[in-house]
């Protein structure tokens, strides 16, 4: 048996050539568009931890799904769902997951 590791970033030595690794790109989009009343689920500084941490709430939160989505602003990836049409729609779901999953969503302006 035979064991090689790949750690992204740095050369791989493959029957005596040198490959160059890639770390890959962030599969879910990033947006940068602002304006609108979101519900804010999290924020990171790493993109692929907020990617992981999205794609998790989409399998635990299957009903808010589909408005979520990253968010870089500030320096950080931020985990957003929306927008709503009113604050008061935008608190309903922050509490909503809240009592789901136990932690403190917060409604923005951005």
């Amino acid at each position: 048996v035979e064991v090689e590791s790949i750690i992204p970033g740095q050369a791989a030595a493959a029957g005596g050539r040198q490959e160059s690794i890639e770390s890959a790109p962030v599969p879910v989009p990033v947006s940068t568009e602002s304006g609108g009343i979101f519900v804010q689920l999290g924020a990171f500084s790493v993109a692929e931890n907020a990617d992981v941490f999205l794609r998790k709430l989409r399998m635990d939160l299957g009903w808010l799904s589909g408005s979520m989505a990253l968010y870089r602003g500030d320096g950080l990836y931020k985990v957003h769902a929306g927008p709503y049409a009113s604050r008061d729609e935008a608190e309903r779901v922050a509490e909503r997951v809240r009592q789901e999953l136990g932690f403190k969503a917060f409604v923005l302006n951005r």
